[in-house]
């Protein structure tokens, strides 16, 4: 077949009437099983030729339903949507358009909640920390622990405290005292000053305190244990076999530790910037003896004080040089005692207290009155024919007794180290000039009287050894305490430490000893030596209550 002829067939490349030739010509037949073909074309030719027809009337019919359905749709959907009811055509609330009572538009028609314009919500800003921290003070106030601690919720317009910050907006509350991380309303603290347990100068005075608190007592008690540093060691009876043997001296009747105790009572006021306080301590270390035995000894006992020799005393037998009772005796004894009174009146402030300096470190300054009397006593002794001393008319005692006065004028400060909020350390320090009135005596005396000066070229011929007399001197007077304070609750604090006193220009009984030949002139034994030095140092420990 000419494929001129079948391009002729199909619907897109051929015309309506080159379409209706081919029919005619090529249109098989199937009427009583004959088939025409057109002339000259093979039986396979026109079968081919067939098919390519059905083909082309199913393509022509499947247009034309396509057609007919997008007539269709266009047509009648517009009809559908015009017969669904429309709503009312609203615009958007204003303050305008409605007032606050309207009706809502946009509520279904059975309800009767209004429409309410609701002003506009500002956020919060983000929380935040406080620019600093807050460090503890040397004395942290501690709750009252029988009363609940709750957070503070007001403030006081009237006082603002700097130092404590609201950790979440940033604003400083009224008096906040910082705790364990937290804020604590100072009521459930009580006053300020009084909490503190230690309101000696450097500690719990507190300038940045509420007035409130208007002023409180404080009180301590303490006990101390202390030690005197010994004198120049003085040698006072020897063997006279071996006469480099030093039998008994000073040394032997050392001044051992010796208890004491300590009382303060006080009163905080001006806010706690200030404080008065009256204090008083003792230290009785009690009597020292030592004691030399002749039967101990090679040629026996005998005394190194040469100056007792133009002294006699009558033990019922006449006068007798007082060698002869101290040189051969049996037993030597030396006694020795002190004892030390202070009282001081003192006012305490603060340069810098907690909590309104961010530190831990605290200063505090001192100034007052103080007098410090030392006693010290001397008793050499002898007995001659036994050995316990039980006031036989043979038994001798050369007694020496001086009394220190010291008042005068003091200065100090203290510093404290907060270690943690409970716990601190400190050093303290107090020096002041005084003038030291002194009272000696000096006597040798047993059961029968006192001994008698028996030298003719003496002025004081044929007088008792008995002397008083009395000097004032200038002495300097420093003390350093180093120790610990622990505040056990709100008004309790436990405290331990060292202690140091020295003194310079007092008299010490052993310095007054007579030398040489020096006992029959009573003005040289009536000179005092003044010049000597005085150290006593040791610990203390005890605890204060505040009210």
């Amino acid at each position: 077949m000419n494929p001129r002829t079948l391009l002729l067939l199909r619907d897109d490349l051929c015309t309506g009437a080159e379409k209706e030739c081919a029919r005619m010509v090529w249109t098989p037949s199937f009427e009583h099983g004959v088939t025409r073909t057109p002339q000259g074309g093979s039986s396979d030719t026109r079968h081919r030729m067939r098919g390519w027809i059905e083909i082309h009337k199913r393509s022509q019919a499947m247009k034309t339903r396509v057609i007919s359905g997008v007539l269709t749709t266009l047509l009648i959907v517009p009809m559908v949507v015009a017969q669904v009811p429309q709503g009312p055509r609203l615009n958007p609330p204003n303050t305008e358009s409605y007032s606050p009572a309207i009706q809502n538009p946009y509520a279904p028609a059975a309800s009767t909640i209004p429409a309410r314009l609701v002003p506009k919500i500002i956020p919060p800003p983000p929380p935040r920390l406080p620019a600093t921290v807050f460090k503890p003070g040397f004395q942290q106030f501690l709750p009252d622990m029988s009363r609940s601690i709750r957070p503070l919720v007001r403030t006081d317009e009237g006082t603002r405290d700097e130092r404590a910050v609201d950790p979440i907006g940033g604003d400083p509350l009224s008096t906040n005292i910082v705790i364990g991380g937290g804020l604590l309303d100072p009521a459930d603290l009580g006053p300020p000053n009084c909490d503190t347990g230690q309101l000696n100068y450097g500690t719990g005075l507190d300038s940045c305190s509420s007035s409130s608190c208007g002023g409180c007592w404080f009180a301590t008690t303490s006990g101390l244990l202390m030690r005197r540093s010994d004198d120049d060691k003085l040698w006072v009876s020897f063997d006279q076999g071996d006469g480099s043997y030093h039998l008994l001296t000073t040394r032997h009747a050392e001044l051992d530790l010796g208890g004491g105790f300590e009382t303060r009572i006080g009163y905080a006021f001006c806010d706690g910037i200030y404080a008065v306080e009256g204090v008083y301590w003792g230290i009785f270390p009690g009597m020292q003896e030592a004691n030399g035995y002749g039967a101990n000894t090679v040629g026996g006992i005998a005394t190194t004080i040469l100056g007792l020799s133009n002294l006699t005393y009558d033990a019922g037998l006449g006068q007798q040089a007082l060698t002869v009772f101290f040189n051969g005796a049996e037993r030597h004894r030396i006694q020795r005692t002190s004892e030390f009174h202070n009282v001081e009146m003192n006012v305490l402030a603060n340069t810098c207290v907690n909590p309104c300096c961010d530190t831990n470190l605290r200063i505090g300054w001192l100034a007052g009155f103080r007098y410090m009397r030392y006693d010290d006593g001397f008793t050499y002794s002898t007995e001659p024919n036994e050995i316990p001393f039980d006031g036989d008319p043979e038994e001798l005692h050369y007694d020496i007794g001086c009394e220190n006065n010291l008042i005068g004028f003091q200065v100090g400060g203290r510093v404290d180290y907060c270690m943690t909020c409970a716990l601190s350390g400190f050093i303290g320090a107090k020096f002041g000039v005084y003038g030291n009135h002194i009272s000696h005596r000096s006597v040798i005396v047993g059961s029968n009287g006192f001994a008698i000066i028996n030298d003719a070229a003496s002025p004081f011929n044929g007088r008792d050894f008995n002397v008083n007399s009395n000097v004032n001197n200038v002495s300097f007077l420093g003390e350093i305490d180093l120790g610990l304070d622990y505040q056990i609750s709100r008004c309790w604090s436990a405290t331990m430490g060292y202690r140091a006193v020295a003194a310079t220009g007092v008299a010490h009984a052993t310095r007054q000893v007579i030398r040489d030949d020096t006992g029959t002139d009573l003005n040289w034994v009536g000179d005092v030596n003044k010049n000597g030095s005085l150290i006593l140092h040791g610990a203390f420990a005890g605890l204060e209550f505040c009210y």
